[in-house]
């Protein structure tokens, strides 16, 4: 995860990285449970992944470039499964 002090309309902004099975059977469906975030980024090396993970959540973006997903100056929070980062 990677945190940012910004929120939006008193949501996190959060950004998905990963958009394989991993995220499929885990992350989005936590994602898609909290009413507290909202998912602005999918990012994938592989943008039909991106794309079809960008379509599970409202006016989420699907990128492949993951320096766009985390030079945003409006995201809160990146998720991955595989690692753990927080900056404050």
């Amino acid at each position: 995860f990677l945190w940012r002090n910004r929120m939006r309309d008193g949501k996190l902004v959060a950004g998905q990285i990963g958009c394989g099975g991993f995220a499929f059977d885990q992350d989005i469906p936590n994602l898609k449970e909290r009413d507290d975030i909202v998912v602005k980024y999918c990012c994938d090396v592989s943008q039909e992944l991106a794309r079809a993970a960008a379509a599970q959540f409202d006016g989420a973006q699907a990128v492949t470039d993951f320096c766009l997903l985390t030079a945003s100056l409006s995201l809160c929070l990146a998720s991955s499964g595989t690692a753990t980062v927080l900056s404050l």
